[in-house]
């Protein structure tokens, strides 16, 4: 139905099978899983267990998997266990995803550490380095005697510039939910889905398709749809005539052997004499009308083709 067909449209996926992507919506997109760490099977999803066996798609054994999802929250690959022909999609929850040029389980952020030393504490000529500042306090004394009188300053930037005034440990986000994509939504060489259409089909239709054979072939069928219809011939018209669908016009009698006449915008069609006038089929579209421009009286018949509703 019309609405049916509105709703697949609305929740098509186009994209490429084992890409992960994110949504607002409250379902999961068609053609696509929640990157919840659920397990499938091969039968139930061939295509993207066959790239994971080829290798076309990263992936991992289900104890790493599991022991990443334990450790950490998540786990950035696929799980692929070729024993029970099952796989387990991602899991991401509460994480960032970061560009790089191969896929990983995992990868934790941390802040560096703020170090530095003072060398010679409490003594004039005391030094310092990393995050500490020296610096000698006004009446501070000039002879090698010791002293309180040094300032020391901690600033963390000077051990690290990820520490700055208001800088940010995490960038600002918003939150949409990760799901992975399983199977096209749309196939342009329908290769790559044939065996699952084929089992849908089988169950939308409650027959087995096994054995099913086309009746007529589409070539046999594009050939016959712009044939004449013979067993629809309206015989016994005179012109002008308005083709009521799209067919031929077939001159069948005339009083005199010369004659004229055009079907719509068409240059002037000449019948010579009634032997090859009998024997002529004249395309017309629906719509068109034919005419008489000049000799006698014609007299013919309209056959549609086979393909008109």
């Amino acid at each position: 139905s019309a609405d049916s067909a509105l709703a697949v449209a609305n929740k098509a996926s186009f994209g490429n099978i084992g890409d992960i992507q994110y949504t607002c919506r409250t379902d999961v997109p068609n053609g696509g899983a929640w990157c919840d760490g659920a397990e499938y099977t091969q039968s139930a999803f061939p295509d993207i267990y066959q790239m994971l066996v080829d290798g076309k798609i990263s992936s991992t054994d289900f104890t790493t998997f599991d022991s990443s999802v334990s450790t950490n929250g998540s786990c950035g690959m696929f799980a692929l266990d070729t024993a029970t022909t099952s796989f387990k999609v991602p899991l991401l929850k509460d994480v960032y995803i970061k560009a790089g040029q191969s896929s990983s389980m995992f990868g934790a952020e941390s802040l560096p550490n703020i170090n530095g030393q003072i060398f010679n504490a409490f003594a004039w000529h005391s030094s310092t380095d990393g995050a500490f500042t020296r610096s000698i306090a006004a009446g501070a004394p000039t002879g090698e005697e010791d002293g309180e009188r040094i300032n020391i300053t901690l600033d963390a930037s000077q051990s690290s510039s990820t520490y700055q005034d208001e800088a940010k440990v995490n960038p600002d986000h918003v939150v949409y939910r990760a799901y992975v994509v399983l199977y096209a939504g749309a196939v342009s060489a329908s290769v790559a889905q044939a065996q699952e259409f084929m089992t849908a089909l089988g169950g939308k239709a409650n027959v087995g398709l096994d054995n099913v054979t086309p009746v007529q072939s589409f070539k046999d069928i594009s050939i016959g749809w712009g044939m004449p219809d013979y067993s629809a011939e309206v015989t016994g018209l005179t012109m002008p005539y308005t083709a009521v669908a799209d067919g031929y016009i077939k001159p069948t009698a005339s009083i005199n052997q010369y004659m004229k006449f055009k079907i719509g915008n068409s240059e002037n069609f000449v019948v010579n004499s009634f032997n090859w006038a009998y024997q002529s089929l004249f395309p017309i579209s629906k719509g068109e009308t034919v005419i008489k421009t000049e000799g006698g009286f014609l007299q013919m018949s309209f056959i549609p083709c086979k393909g008109v509703n």
